[in-house]
């Protein structure tokens, strides 16, 4: 399905893409940890902000 990229998501598929290489060393344990609490965050600024 296409579409056009909005900046929002070019900006996230580099923080993604960031995370991938920063955490590459440190296992799948620890990534699940830190996307874990970046879900969280995430989780709780939607409901703050609606």
């Amino acid at each position: 399905m296409p579409f056009v990229k909005g900046e929002g998501q070019l900006v996230l598929e580099g923080l993604l893409k960031f995370l991938i290489v920063k955490f590459h060393r440190a296992g799948l344990h620890s990534i699940v940890k830190v996307l874990l609490q970046y879900s969280k965050v995430a989780t709780r600024l939607f409901y703050y902000l609606s």
